[in-house]
């Protein structure tokens, strides 16, 4: 149903193709023909759940990306106020050296 919805855009128009594609193909040929407005309703709902999920992963995504940014700034501000530049640099390349740091300034817990 992925295809048929970036081919048709709309989920209803996806559904209906991807029904008429298994009818086509005789693929669950019985089930369409004594359920097809049930198979048709468990796609849209199906599809709805997906861009649910895919909308709120992206809004955490973003959300972590932000906090991650903004815990970098507080620690690069902090070490550029103690003066400690080259640790600022050893920050921006190691990770572990990052996430050492975060957790020694108390900005994350270890």
């Amino acid at each position: 149903m992925d295809e048929q919805i970036k081919k048709y855009g709309r989920v209803r128009e996806a559904a209906l193709e991807t029904i008429r594609i298994c009818r086509d193909r005789n693929v669950l040929k019985k089930d369409l023909k004594e359920r097809e407005k049930e198979v048709f309703n468990i796609m849209i709902e199906l599809f709805n759940q997906e861009s649910a999920v895919k909308e709120y992963g992206d809004e955490r995504e973003e959300k972590g990306r932000n906090e991650g940014m903004n815990l970098l700034a507080r620690l690069l501000t902090k070490l550029s106020e103690m003066g400690k530049t080259e640790e600022a640099d050893k920050v921006i390349k190691d990770s572990k050296y990052r996430r050492k740091l975060l957790i020694d300034y108390g900005l994350v817990e270890g």
